[in-house]
C-alpha cells in the first residue's frame, strides 16, 4: 500500500493496484534567493586632475560623420511617426497646378483633333489619317506657334 501524502501529512493509504500521481502542490517550489549585490570597499570616485594638460583631447569628428548622424536620426524620427510629411498646402497648390496642366492639355487634344477632322472633311474622306495631323502640325508652325491651334472662340 502507498501512502497519501499531501502539504507533509500522510492522509490515507491507499492499495498498491491504485497510483496517484504527484501534482505540483506536493511538491513546493524552493525560494531563489539572487546573491547580494556587492559593496565597495570604500569610497571611489573619479578625481579629475586641474592640471588640463593630461586630459585627452576631443576627438575630432569630420562633417560627414555629423550630417550622417543629422540623417539617420531624421530617419528614426520619421519612422516613429505616423503623420502625413507632405504639408496641406503645398500640396493643394500642386494639385491644382496640376488640374490647370490637365484642362490645358485637354484642349489642345481636342483642338488638334477638330482641325484635323476638318482636314479629312475638305479631302471628302470619313477616315482620319496620321498624314491630316501632320498637315495640322505644319499649318501652324507655318502661322508662328502652336499657340494658334489652342486658341478658343470667346
Amino acid at each position: 500500500m502507498l501512502p497519501l501524502i499531501q502539504d507533509g501529512i500522510i492522509i490515507s493509504s491507499i492499495p498498491s493496484t491504485q497510483t496517484v500521481l504527484p501534482t505540483l502542490q506536493d511538491f513546493p517550489l524552493p525560494l531563489v534567493q539572487k546573491p547580494p549585490l556587492k559593496q565597495g570597499k570604500g569610497k571611489k570616485r573619479l578625481q579629475r586632475s586641474k592640471n588640463k594638460s593630461k586630459q585627452k583631447p576631443q576627438r575630432f569628428i569630420p562633417k560627414s560623420s555629423k550630417k550622417n548622424r543629422k540623417i539617420l536620426l531624421e530617419i528614426k524620427r520619421l519612422q516613429r511617426t505616423t503623420d502625413l510629411l507632405i504639408p496641406r498646402l503645398p500640396f493643394l497648390r500642386i494639385s491644382s497646378a496640376i488640374e490647370a496642366l490637365r484642362e490645358i492639355t485637354e484642349s489642345f487634344i481636342v483642338m488638334l483633333f477638330e482641325n484635323s477632322n476638318l482636314c479629312t472633311v475638305h479631302a471628302k474622306r470619313a477616315t482620319l489619317l496620321p498624314a491630316d495631323m501632320h498637315l495640322v502640325q505644319s499649318i501652324c508652325r507655318g502661322m508662328g506657334s502652336w499657340e494658334n491651334l489652342t486658341r478658343t472662340n470667346n
